[in-house]
């Protein structure tokens, strides 16, 4: 089922628009060190570097970034940039993403004339408490990732926290020559294009019955 394509709950094959869902257990597969490397192999996607590193966007068909709408749980993002909305969340508070291509300004406002983006992130169940802790080492960049987190619910309140932070050197060329250098070693990196990243969020919601649900969150 997805939402976001026509903004109330349908089956992906019944939505009138290309879609593409990724799940969580897809994400805790794929060896990634950020949410854009996510979504760099669904079709029609292309992961943007406005040139500022670690601050990646999405394309949709060939669509600039700026005209691509990203939500969470269904709340744009604010973006006050000439580049589009960066791809800064920690794919492991992520439950579930729907990417829709094409054009979805008639449900979502002229932001959206590239597609849409929206991502779910992870809730407990009532009753349900659980912790979470991971790490990662990626070698063309000698970098390092840190996060965990806390999530739980009871019948009427649920919490999540949770800590990230990577650290990654400048890219490297694991091999060959640079043309009009004659120097092997004078381009082995490139520079600057080392990045840091720190995020924390924290999020409570008080259920007021089935369908409704009353959210404070925060992140920075």
């Amino acid at each position: 089922m997805v939402v976001s394509a026509t903004g109330y709950q349908q089956e992906v094959l019944r939505a009138p628009a290309s879609i593409t869902v990724v799940e969580h257990d897809q994400i805790q597969r794929k060896p990634v060190a950020d949410l854009a490397e996510v979504l760099r192999d669904i079709p029609g996607v292309d992961i943007v570097d406005s040139g500022v590193a670690g601050m990646k966007r999405i394309s949709l068909r060939g669509e600039s970034s700026r005209r691509v709408l990203i939500k969470v749980n269904g709340q744009p993002l604010p973006d006050h940039s000439s580049y589009g909305s960066p791809l800064l969340l920690d794919a492991n508070t992520i439950e579930r993403i729907e990417v829709v291509r094409g054009s979805a300004s008639v449900v979502h406002g002229s932001n959206a004339i590239g597609g849409v983006v929206n991502i779910t992130t992870r809730q407990a169940a009532p009753g349900e408490q659980e912790a979470f802790i991971g790490a990662g080492y990626y070698s063309a960049t000698h970098g390092q990732r840190l996060n965990g987190g806390v999530l739980g619910a009871t019948d009427r309140f649920d919490w999540r926290l949770q800590l990230s932070k990577a650290d990654f050197g400048d890219r490297r060329i694991p091999r060959g020559q640079v043309k009009g250098s004659t120097d092997q070693t004078k381009y082995s990196r490139l520079k600057p294009s080392d990045s840091e990243q720190k995020s924390v969020s924290a999020e409570l919601g008080w259920r007021l019955d089935e369908r409704q649900r009353i959210t404070e969150v925060n992140r920075c």
